[in-house]
């Protein structure tokens, strides 16, 4: 591409007209710095499944909570919308961080798993598929070192 051709100052025209655009802004920064990437993932069929958990701040019975402090302390977080989804879960200082919340809109979901790597590894409205993606994901074993 030759900087000084006519076709090459239309083309960076046209590019700082979309750079000027938040969404756009938003696309490019998500690609550039990696955080546009999402997994394939099994499981329902869900937008959020595979991808970044939206930053949002959860109304809980102990006050608002935004969720990236939620996964500070490098556990995964099993955000719970929904009274009828009880998942049993062993008290572990290693497992899953339990929250019951408000429904959020940006988690349009009775559950989700987040990772704690901040992405969704199960989202969706069923205790049978929350109780599998917890058995997939979380696992409460030490684990062992070969000397």
């Amino acid at each position: 591409m030759n900087p000084t051709a006519p076709e090459s100052s239309a083309l960076r025209g046209l590019m700082l007209d979309l750079a000027e655009l938040p969404d756009v802004v938003a696309r490019l920064s998500g690609l550039m710095s990696g955080l546009a990437l999402r997994y394939e993932l099994p499981g329902p069929d869900h937008p959020l499944l595979g991808a970044r958990a939206p930053e949002t701040t959860l109304a809980t019975d102990a006050g608002p909570r935004r969720l990236a402090e939620l996964l500070h302390p490098g556990r995964a977080v099993v955000l719970l919308f929904s009274d009828q989804l009880r998942p049993e879960l062993p008290d572990s200082p290693h497992g899953p961080l339990i929250i019951r919340a408000d429904p959020a809109l940006e988690i349009p979901a009775g559950a989700a798993l987040v990772r704690p790597d901040g992405y969704i590894g199960w989202v969706g409205d069923d205790i049978a598929g929350l109780t599998q993606a917890l058995a997939t994901w979380i696992t409460n074993r030490t684990p062992r070192h070969s000397a």
